[in-house]
């Protein structure tokens, strides 16, 4: 462990090179490949999943979607009403692979109604172009305010908002700038865990394409990284400062915090996804995707913490340090 501290020490400018590298390809392969984000829940041994490929067998398998719709000023089951909730009906049936679109109900102020549309195929065997088409339908619903339910609808839903992760990330700064009262101490932290968040998230984007990964992983992968991330990168940067503080000089001081603070930041990471991979023996492939997610974001910060730290702090090795002691506020 000291060793490659120490390497990362003195190859500063080669280690933060190589992450830069990493995050920009990282980052360009996730944008051009794309995301390919299933939230498909399956149950591969579940009675309710033999039930299904039961009726998917005899032709009754597919998809299912409910379509609610609402008039703005007239009854949805007479007159101008009922001519535009045909309209959707209509243009709903003519969406490839529809088998038939049923009426499910009209609300008791006859201005709600909702229609089920049924496919040949599952959600999952249609694939994003038919969600895409479905979504198109529903938005345009020609005078009416209509919204679609059911496993195609969630595949056109965005990504989740990481704005919180953003509120998080300041926080935390604040927190630290309290804390520490040092600039220095407020960046390298955020600066390593915004670093290895960044290529994780650009990861979990790549292994959506191999693997069923949900559109939350990437918030999860966010907030978990940036939680885990700052707080790794505190405990050699911690280490460190109470070694220079005692008078030592930065190599001394970086050797006694990789072999402290250093050894705790692996063991923590790899404690994290060892309880992560206990999702793995669920069976269900939306929750080993949410694990392996959560894991990849976990062992980049870990892995930031142990060598683009060290190489951040050789620039901060003249950081002004307080004497040692018990002494102060905190």
């Amino acid at each position: 462990m000291t060793t490659l501290v120490s390497w990362c020490s003195r190859r500063a400018v080669v280690v933060v090179v190589l992450w830069l590298v990493a995050l920009g390809g990282l980052g360009f392969a996730a944008l051009h490949t794309g995301a390919a984000f299933r939230d498909t829940v399956d149950l591969p041994a579940a009675d309710s999943t033999a039930a299904a490929n039961l009726l998917r067998g005899n032709g009754a398998g597919g998809a299912e979607e409910r379509v609610v719709a609402r008039t703005p000023d007239s009854p949805v089951d007479t007159g101008t009403g009922r001519a535009r909730l045909d309209d959707l009906a209509a243009r709903l049936a003519a969406l490839p692979h529809v088998v038939v679109v049923t009426p499910a109900g009209v609300s008791a102020d006859r201005r709600t109604a909702v229609l089920t549309v049924r496919f040949d195929a599952p959600a999952a065997d249609l694939g994003q172009p038919v969600a895409d088409a479905l979504a198109v339908v529903v938005r345009d619903a020609r005078g009416l305010t209509a919204g679609a339910a059911g496993e195609l609808a969630a595949m056109t839903a965005a990504a989740p908002d990481l704005g919180n992760a953003g509120i998080g990330l300041l926080a935390a700064a604040l927190v630290l700038l309290v804390t520490f009262g040092s600039l220095t101490c407020v960046l390298l932290p955020v600066l390593t865990a915004a670093v290895s968040v960044g290529c994780a998230l650009a990861v979990v984007t790549l292994l959506s394409h191999v693997m069923t990964v949900p559109k939350i992983s990437t918030e999860i992968a966010a907030l978990l990284g940036l939680g885990v991330g700052v707080d790794y990168a505190l405990f050699v940067l911690t280490r460190y400062r109470q070694s220079r503080g005692e008078g030592d000089p930065p190599p001394v001081a970086l050797a006694a915090a990789a072999a402290t603070s250093g050894r705790s930041v692996v063991f923590a990471g790899v404690t994290v996804c060892v309880s992560l991979a206990g999702l793995l023996t669920v069976g269900m492939p939306f929750l080993e995707g949410i694990a392996v997610a959560a894991a990849v974001s976990v062992l980049l910060t870990a892995l930031a913490a142990l060598t683009l730290l060290p190489a951040l702090l050789r620039p901060a090795a003249r950081m002004r340090v307080g004497p040692g002691g018990n002494g102060g506020r905190w």
